[in-house]
């Protein structure tokens, strides 16, 4: 671990790394993301879609958001497994109520998107590790550092 992750606590780190696991999931699905940001004095984080998805919304549009509403606490289940602390569904307890509001025109049961989820953030962990130290340091990411690096044999 780098000596800037070291310098900020569990919390920190979770909530840093669960607003990240939104934003690249989104992005790996194809919801179009307009701001990531944390601010670590008070504890918050947000992450904005640039597009509103509502119950006439196409169903894979409905089943993408679903997925990505569950990111945030699956980013933080992965990081404590490896890192410590504890993912808290407390914590994501308004990313659970979109889930469940989602639900009702989507097509996914929650173990579903957050398999799905798991799927994505473990083939982007790299991504995610390295933006932790970025957004809690400037407390803000654009989309196009969500967009995983492309390969050199690519």
């Amino acid at each position: 671990m780098s000596a800037r992750r070291l310098a900020l606590d569990t919390d920190e780190q979770l909530l840093t790394v669960h607003e990240i696991g939104h934003g690249i999931v989104n992005v790996a699905l194809g919801l179009a993301v307009a701001s990531v940001t944390v601010d670590l004095r008070d504890g918050t984080g947000a992450t904005l879609l640039a597009v509103e998805i509502g119950e006439d919304s196409p169903r894979e549009l409905q089943a993408a958001y679903q997925v990505s509403a569950l990111a945030g606490y699956e980013a933080e289940v992965l990081w404590a497994a490896q890192h410590g602390g504890r993912a808290s569904k407390r914590g994501s307890a308004i990313d659970f109520q979109h889930f469940r509001e989602a639900r009702r025109g989507g097509r996914l049961w929650e173990s579903d998107a957050r398999a799905r989820a798991r799927k994505i953030l473990r083939q982007q962990w790299n991504q995610v590790e390295r933006l932790v130290p970025i957004l809690a340091e400037r407390g803000r990411l654009s989309p196009s550092e969500l967009r995983a690096p492309k390969r050199w044999w690519s």
